[in-house]
């Protein structure tokens, strides 16, 4: 993408700016040195590189961290935060654990592999997540502002739809229309009531 980016602001003489973010856990620069060292870049590869680089789920003798098993779930009744605004020093950070909130999750993943009730817990992370208020991704360009384009709220699905979203997105920006119809994602689908954080938030809650 970054390439084809590239090329179209070349080929109409614009200007591009790259501003790096501590949102990201891997920089491009990062996944390009990692990139080059190996014939075919493969996600389960990289995921490796970045558990050893950042030292995640790693044991003392610095191998990844086996014998163990990582579950989550779609909590009943999810807490909301920052209902005002992300702080921006909370980049990458973890926010407080709850047991209680985790409790159910943990019961009904017992009640389907019984041997975890003996297993012990070793660690609790908690981190938020962005949903939008109908749990559907919010892309496109931002009415009203020139040169604003969204690419967000991916609402749990990012691993699973950034290929797809950020071709889209490329699509879009460089040739004005986009192969798959990507019109209940547009930015601008929600109305005024929706600018009331809490009634936005209340919404993304029951999702």
């Amino acid at each position: 993408m970054e390439r084809r980016v590239a090329a179209f602001a070349k080929r109409y003489g614009l200007r591009r700016t790259i501003v790096p973010t501590p949102m990201f856990l891997c920089t491009p620069e990062e996944f390009s040195d990692w990139a080059r060292g190996t014939k075919q870049p493969r996600m389960a590869d990289f995921y490796r590189w970045q558990r050893r680089r950042l030292d995640i789920l790693m044991d003392p003798s610095g191998r990844p961290e086996g014998g163990s098993y990582l579950f989550g779930g779609w909590e009943p009744n999810p807490a909301v935060c920052w209902i005002d605004g992300v702080p921006w020093e909370h980049s990458a950070s973890e926010v407080s654990n709850d047991f209680e909130q985790f409790e159910p999750l943990m019961e009904n993943a017992i009640e389907r592999y019984p041997f975890l009730a003996d297993a012990g817990l070793v660690r609790l992370v908690a981190h938020p997540d962005a949903f939008s208020p109908d749990s559907k991704p919010i892309i496109g360009p931002w009415p009203g502002v020139r040169g604003f384009w969204l690419a967000c709220a991916a609402s749990m699905n990012g691993f699973g739809g950034a290929g797809g979203i950020g071709k889209a997105i490329a699509e879009w920006i460089i040739e004005g229309e986009t192969e798959i119809d990507v019109h209940s994602y547009r930015a601008w689908r929600f109305g005024k009531n929706y600018n009331d954080p809490g009634y936005a938030a209340e919404c993304a809650r029951e999702c």
